[in-house]
């Protein structure tokens, strides 16, 4: 599958980044309950990212498929369980073939900063 290809489909490309990016996770880092039973493949399994991610397992599964488009609370659901960085997130917008409408951040580097003061 080229790069072309797979911003053309959405679906399956985003389906792979969500398998990478739980391989990659280690339970721990992310806060859900450690189970005790033995893992078959390292990272979080598809419950416990469909958990962080406030989503059923079943929305999880068909997302990952490419059996459905991504609607934005789902995006912003994947995106809050890993706390992704913010070009990992665009590029999770950008698999899922949708505008990031996120508010953007606030802070001094957001849309206000406090004028600066010599001390």
């Amino acid at each position: 599958m080229t790069l072309e290809d797979m911003h053309s489909t959405p679906g399956p490309a985003l389906g792979a980044f969500r398998r990478a990016r739980r391989a990659q996770l280690a339970p721990q880092e992310c806060g859900p309950p450690v189970t005790a039973a033995a893992r078959k493949a390292a990272g979080l399994r598809r419950e416990e990212a469909a958990r962080l991610a406030a989503l059923s397992v079943g929305h999880c599964t068909r997302l990952e498929q490419g059996r459905v488009r991504a609607s934005a609370a789902a995006l912003a659901g994947l995106v809050r369980a890993p706390r992704l960085d913010e070009g990992v997130t665009r590029h999770l917008y950008a698999l899922a073939g949708r505008d990031d409408t996120r508010a953007p951040a606030a802070g001094p580097s957001g849309p206000y900063a406090p004028p600066r003061t010599a001390c």
